[in-house]
C-alpha cells in the first residue's frame, strides 16, 4: 500500500527464514487475504492507493491498472481470493492454519492499526494472529538477526531516492544492513542481468 507516509509501501515485513513463512504458498494465501481497501481506509483515514514496491505510474511503478490486476488486488474478487487462499493453505499443509505473531512498534498508530488489520484478514484463512505492542529498539535488534521469535512486523520500506538500486542495496539481498526478510541471492542476479531491476519492481 501507498499511504500518506513519506515511507512506502506499507505492509507486512515477513521473516522467510521462518518454518511457515518460508512457504511461498502461504504467503500468496496470506497475500491473498489481504484487504487493502480496509487497510487504506482504517489505518490511512482513506489517503492511500493499492502499490507495489513502488507506486504505480511513476518511473519505475508498474500501471495501475496492472497492480489493480494481481491476485488479491481487486476487492470485488475478495470472496474468490479467499476460497483460493484456503487451498493454497491446505495445499502447503496448513489447512488448520497456526499461530502467526505480528509485532508493531510503540507508538505507531498506523503500524498498530496495520497489524490488527492483518490478523482479522489472515484469521479467515485459519492463520491465528496475536499483535504485540514493543519497543522500536527490541524489534530492530531482533529482526537484524532474523531471530526465531520474529515472523511479521508491520511497516513501511523508507527511502531517500526512490531508485530501484536503493531499496535492492537496503532490503533486499544477502547481508543488506535492512534485509529483514532473509532473502537471498537478488544481489548476484542483478549483477548478472541488470534488466532485472525492472522485473523486481
Amino acid at each position: 500500500l501507498e499511504g500518506a507516509s513519506l515511507c512506502f509501501p506499507s505492509g507486512l515485513v515477513l521473516n522467510t527464514t521462518n518454518k511457515f513463512l518460508s512457504d511461498k504458498r502461504v504467503r500468496l494465501a496470506m497475500s491473498l487475504a489481504t484487504n487493502r481497501q480496509a487497510h487504506i481506509q482504517v489505518a490511512f483515514g482513506g489517503h492511500g492507493v493499492p502499490a507495489l514496491l513502488f507506486p504505480a505510474d511513476n518511473e519505475w511503478g508498474r500501471p495501475m491498472a496492472d497492480v489493480l490486476a494481481m491476485p488479491g488486488f481487486d476487492s470485488a474478487k475478495k470472496q474468490q481470493d479467499i476460497a483460493r487462499a484456503k487451498q493454497l493453505m491446505a495445499d502447503a499443509g496448513y489447512a488448520n492454519g497456526f499461530d502467526l505473531t505480528i509485532w508493531a512498534r510503540v507508538g505507531g498508530q498506523t503500524h498498530q492499526a496495520m497489524a490488527e488489520i492483518f490478523a482479522g484478514d489472515f484469521k479467515q484463512i485459519g492463520i491465528r494472529s496475536k499483535v504485540d505492542i514493543l519497543d522500536d529498539q527490541f524489534i530492530f535488534d531482533q529482526m537484524a538477526k532474523l531471530a526465531p521469535e520474529y515472523m511479521g512486523r508491520s511497516g513501511q520500506f523508507c527511502q531517500n531516492s526512490g531508485d530501484p538500486e536503493e531499496v535492492i542495496g537496503n532490503y533486499l539481498i544477502t547481508g543488506a544492513p535492512r534485509n529483514w526478510m532473509g532473502f537471498e541471492g537478488i544481489a548476484m542476479a542483478v549483477h548478472d542481468d541488470p534488466g532485472l531491476v525492472q522485473d523486481i519492481v
